[in-house]
């Protein structure tokens, strides 16, 4: 500033009495977005806490993990976020389900929740280890994230508790039966329920993943509440969901 003085006329270099600067505390600049990272709940490993040692029969519903349902097309544009817990993110709408060793699928990925007030929908969704070696995973620790302002924004909507862990091991699966404004019940060791209340828009539903010897990482797939009945179903096609997801759960 000093070695601008005298030069152009400026800082009273054309004669005029210079003025006097008092400094001014300037607030920091709001940031324009918010974190694309959400908050997720995190597993807490408790070894002497095992699930598969609960009473409890297993599902036999099993899911065909060599042929994983794709999402629907409206989903492609949504981003795929990353999380503070986790190396990598492993989104079912973007991920190469072929390629993928760990995989969280919706097996439906659309609830429709009437407008009356009476029972809403459920829908199931699949973590499926295809991996050469075991994982772990807190069936009880999930999370439900939804879009924000911004497509790359995501927000908390609901989570679940810490609880037992599960083994899984090669081929081996978890299902998460999610009520929306409805009761579910899952009582076997590998099944949970879930039960939330969601205004009509879509989410993701979130699931860490314990990797022994290896990072972590966070497994996520899509789905959408609309508000009122489903459409009438036609001929091979389920209502709010594709034949092939229909197929999954009832052959197993």
């Amino acid at each position: 500033m000093a070695g601008l003085s005298g030069c152009s006329g400026l800082l009273g270099g054309d004669g005029l009495p210079e003025e006097t600067l008092t400094p001014v505390d300037v607030p920091p600049t709001a940031t324009e977005t918010a974190t694309a990272t959400p908050a997720i709940v995190r597993p807490v490993e408790r070894r002497d806490e095992d699930c598969d040692v609960a009473s409890g029969q297993y599902d036999p519903d099993r899911p065909r993990l060599s042929d994983l349902p794709e999402p629907s097309e409206r989903f492609r544009s949504l981003t795929c976020p990353s999380f503070s817990w986790g190396a990598e993110t492993v989104c079912q709408h973007t991920a190469d389900l072929s390629r993928e060793p760990v995989v969280l699928v919706s097996e439906r990925d659309t609830a429709f929740v009437p407008a009356d007030g009476d029972d809403g929908d459920s829908l199931s969704f699949a973590l499926a280890n295809r991996r050469d070696g075991q994982v772990r995973l807190q069936p009880s620790v999930w999370s439900l994230v939804r879009p924000s302002e911004t497509p790359a924004d995501w927000t908390l909507v609901a989570s679940g508790e810490p609880g037992c862990t599960r083994t899984l091991a090669d081929e081996e699966y978890h299902r998460w039966r999610v009520g929306i404004d409805t009761t579910v019940l899952a009582p076997t060791v590998d099944a949970t329920a879930v039960q939330v209340g969601l205004d009509p828009g879509v989410y993701l539903f979130v699931v860490p993943v314990m990797r022994p010897g290896d990072d972590g990482v966070v497994c996520v797939a899509p789905f959408q509440v609309i508000a009122g009945d489903p459409p009438t179903a036609t001929v091979g096609m389920p209502p709010g969901g594709s034949t092939h997801a229909r197929n999954m759960s009832e052959d197993g």
